[in-house]
């Protein structure tokens, strides 16, 4: 009997090994390349301090309140003066046609990438993050939302003025609030 328990032992510990082995072999291989051309140029003169990624091409923020758009290889396409100090965030609509930018200094600008649209407004605190809304192009309130001590709604149109959604340390609520599947059911209940 003793015998057979030994058996049972032996072979439960030589099924956990071999499940184990398989674990640590399908470890997946991540192959990258690092991005030139441009980036190299840029991070020799500035430091980034934010970046964001779409499907045709990448934005960078940086510490002197810059944003670069690069190509996929790095290449610089176009290049932007938002502010003096550093771009806290860049927010990309769905379409890639427009942009938001906030910076340290209160700044915040969305603006269309294509077509010279272009708005400006500056707060009292350093804004530290903006979204803006995916299907801003198509939207007939060109929404977006900014964050520094205050969250707050803004419409771009003419006599509207931003509405303050919280008045509290926002950190917690920057996850579920850039979301933008739970933004249509947080302004109904707020506003």
């Amino acid at each position: 009997m003793a015998e057979a328990e030994e058996q049972e032992t032996g072979s439960l510990e030589e099924s956990t090994d071999e499940s184990e082995e398989e674990e640590s072999e399908e470890e997946p291989k991540l192959k990258y390349e690092r991005l030139s051309n441009g980036v190299t140029e840029i991070l020799q003169k500035d430091a980034a301090s934010c970046m964001t990624v779409h499907d045709k091409f990448l934005a960078l923020g940086t510490h002197y309140g810059k944003v670069y758009l690069l190509d996929v290889q790095g290449n610089i396409t176009q290049k932007f003066d938002v502010s003096p100090v550093k771009i806290n965030q860049v927010s990309l609509d769905e379409s890639g046609e427009h942009m938001g930018v906030c910076a340290e200094d209160g700044k915040v600008q969305v603006f269309g990438l294509y077509s010279g649209e272009e708005f400006h407004e500056t707060f009292d605190c350093p804004i530290k993050i903006i979204a803006v809304h995916p299907h801003f192009v198509r939207s007939s309130c060109k929404q977006f939302v900014t964050g520094g001590k205050k969250i707050q709604d803004s419409c771009l149109l003419p006599a509207t003025t931003p509405s303050l959604l919280h008045a509290h340390q926002f950190f917690f609520f920057l996850t579920c609030l850039l979301d933008f599947s739970l933004i249509p059911n947080l302004f109904r209940s707020w506003i």
